[in-house]
C-alpha cells in the first residue's frame, strides 16, 4: 500500500491516464454497477471495471492500486452494501481523488438507493441513480468522466439543419460508426460529439459536417444512390440528411429510447433501426410511422441488418443472442445462442448463408442462417470484438477490436488471414470498400485509420484535426 505522501503526489500536464473512470463499488452491487461500466464505455469512456481487468491468478490488490495510479476519475457507488463491510476498503481507495493536490482528478459519489450517505461523504454532490432520476444524471456523470476537450456539454448544439461557411473539422470524440459512399470515394462518421462528417478519403479532407444531434451519433449510412445520409443517436432520434444540400430534411423519434443501429432498405423508403428499448424497427421515412415492431429481446438491440432480400432481419444485443425475424409478421424465427457476453455486431456474408457476429467475449462467430447453428468460433483479438463486416472477397469477413487490431478471417476454415494493428485506440467501427483495396477504421482516438489491404498496414489517417474549410 502506497504511503500519504506518495498519493499526494500533484498531477503533472505531461502526465497522461490510462483509464478515464475507475468503478469503486460493493461486490453485492456489480450486475448494477455493470450497467453504467457497460453505457460509459460504450460512450467511448475508458473504463476500469474489475470483472474485466482482473483474471485468474492475478493478484487483486496490486491491480486495484495500479488501476487507481492510471485513473482520473473515480466513481464510489454508495449503497446499504457499500457501507456494510466493505466500507473501509472502498473508502480508502477514495484519498488521493479527495486530495486537494491533485487538482486533475475528480471523485464522484454515485447513490444507488435510500440509504444515507456516512458523515465524510455527506459534503459531496452525489450523482443520483435512483430509478427515474438515471437519464438526467447520466448526462451529467458522462460529462464529468470524458476529458475536457470531449465534454458534451461544452459542445454548441447547432439547430437542425444548421450550415456555416467556416467550419471547425476533425471528431472531438470517438468515431462509433462510418460508412464507405457507393462509389467509394468518401466516408461519412458518426462521433460521440454529436456531429456526422464526410470525407474525402484520398485527400483526408472532411467536405461537410451535419449538425443538428444533441448527443453522440451511435450510426451512421449513405442511401443506395448516395443522395441521403441516415443518422442515428443517442439523443433517441434518426436524422435523415440531404447530401446535396447540406440540411436535415427529416427528423424521426421512433419513440424507442437510444439509436443503436440504422440500415435503409433497398428502396431507400424505409430504414431499419435497432433500439435501446430491446426492440428492432422498420420505420417509413416519410411518415415516420413503425411499419414493424420486433419485439424479443432481453436487454438493448445494439445492431441489426437486413438479408439481401430483406425478407428477414437479424439482431445482436446485450441479451448475448442473436435473433433472426420474419418481418412479414415481426415473428422470431431462430434464436442464436452461444455468445458469453453481449453481442455489439451482425454483418452478413456476401451470399448471405452465413450470420457473422462479434461480441464482448473477444470471439467472432459464424452461423448458417437458415438453421442458427454455429460453424466456428474464431478466436484471436485480445478484448471484446466490437465490430464486424463484409468485405468485397467472398468467404471472408473483418474485425475489429478494443486490442487496436483489425483481423480478416476465412468463413471456410475459420482461420485469420490478415492481422493489422490499426493504431493506439480501440476500433469501434469498420468497412471495406468495393474494389478490396481499402479498410477503414473508426477509433476511440476520434481517427478513422486507413488501411492498405495489400500492405496489411496503416498508411493514413482522417480527422482528428480542427482545419476549417471556407464552404461546404
Amino acid at each position: 500500500m502506497k504511503n500519504r505522501s506518495e498519493l499526494s503526489k500533484p498531477y503533472r500536464p505531461n502526465e497522461s491516464f490510462t483509464y478515464d473512470v475507475f468503478l469503486s463499488h460493493s461486490s453485492a452491487d456489480k450486475d448494477m454497477v455493470r450497467e453504467v461500466a457497460e453505457r460509459l464505455r460504450a460512450d467511448g469512456i475508458r473504463v476500469w471495471f474489475d470483472a474485466w481487468e482482473i483474471g485468474l491468478g492475478d493478484s487483486i490488490m496490486s491491480k486495484i492500486e495500479a488501476a487507481l495510479d492510471s485513473s482520473r476519475v473515480l466513481l464510489l457507488f454508495m449503497s446499504q452494501n457499500a457501507f456494510g463491510s466493505d466500507w473501509a476498503l472502498l473508502e480508502s481507495q477514495t484519498f488521493r481523488f479527495r486530495d486537494p493536490l491533485n487538482k486533475h482528478r475528480r471523485f464522484i459519489p454515485v447513490r444507488l438507493d435510500d440509504t444515507p450517505p456516512p458523515g465524510s461523504l455527506a459534503q459531496f454532490l452525489y450523482a443520483d441513480w435512483r430509478g427515474s432520476a438515471q437519464q438526467e444524471s447520466y448526462r451529467s456523470l458522462l460529462d464529468a468522466c470524458r476529458p475536457k476537450h470531449v465534454s458534451s456539454t461544452a459542445m454548441a448544439k447547432p439547430r437542425p439543419g444548421s450550415q456555416s461557411n467556416a467550419i471547425s473539422l476533425g471528431n472531438t470524440g470517438p468515431v462509433c460508426s462510418l460508412a464507405i459512399s457507393p462509389d467509394g470515394m468518401h466516408v461519412v462518421t458518426g462521433s460521440a460529439d454529436g456531429t456526422v462528417r464526410v470525407w474525402d478519403i484520398s485527400s483526408g479532407r472532411c467536405v461537410q459536417v451535419f449538425e443538428g444531434h444533441s448527443m453522440q451519433v451511435k450510426c451512421v449510412r449513405w442511401s443506395s444512390d448516395a443522395k441521403s445520409i441516415a443518422s442515428g443517436s443517442c439523443d433517441n432520434t434518426v436524422n435523415v440528411w440531404d447530401v446535396a444540400s447540406n440540411r436535415c430534411i427529416t427528423t424521426i423519434d421512433a419513440q424507442a429510447g437510444e439509436i443503436l443501429s440504422v440500415e435503409w432498405s433497398n428502396a431507400s423508403g424505409h430504414i431499419l433501426v435497432a433500439c435501446s428499448d430491446r426492440t428492432v424497427r422498420v420505420i417509413d421515412i416519410n411518415s415516420g410511422q413503425c411499419l414493424h415492431l420486433m419485439s424479443g429481446h432481453t436487454g438493448e438491440v445494439n445492431c441489426s441488418v437486413w438479408s439481401r432480400d430483406e425478407r428477414l432481419v437479424v439482431s445482436g444485443s446485450c441479451d448475448g443472442t442473436i435473433r433472426i425475424w420474419e418481418v412479414a409478421d415481426n415473428r422470431c424465427v431462430l434464436v442464436l445462442s452461444g455468445h458469453e457476453a453481449d453481442v455489439w455486431s451482425v454483418a452478413l456474408s456476401n451470399d448471405g448463408s452465413q450470420v457473422v457476429s462479434g461480441s464482448r467475449d473477444r470471439t467472432v462467430r459464424v452461423w448458417d442462417i437458415k438453421t442458427g447453428k454455429c460453424l466456428h468460433v474464431l478466436k484471436g483479438h485480445l478484448d471484446e470484438v466490437t465490430t464486424v463486416a463484409a468485405v468485397a472477397t467472398d468467404g471472408y469477413m473483418i474485425s475489429g477490436s478494443v486490442d487496436q487490431t483489425i483481423r480478416k478471417w476465412d468463413l471456410t476454415s475459420g482461420i485469420c488471414s490478415q492481422l493489422v494493428h490499426a493504431g493506439s485506440a480501440g476500433i469501434c467501427c469498420v468497412a471495406e470498400n468495393r474494389l478490396n483495396t481499402t479498410i477503414l477504421a473508426g477509433d476511440c482516438d476520434s481517427m478513422v485509420r486507413v488501411v492498405n489491404c495489400l500492405a496489411g498496414k496503416v498508411v493514413s489517417t482522417i480527422g482528428g484535426h480542427t482545419k476549417a474549410i471556407s464552404s461546404v
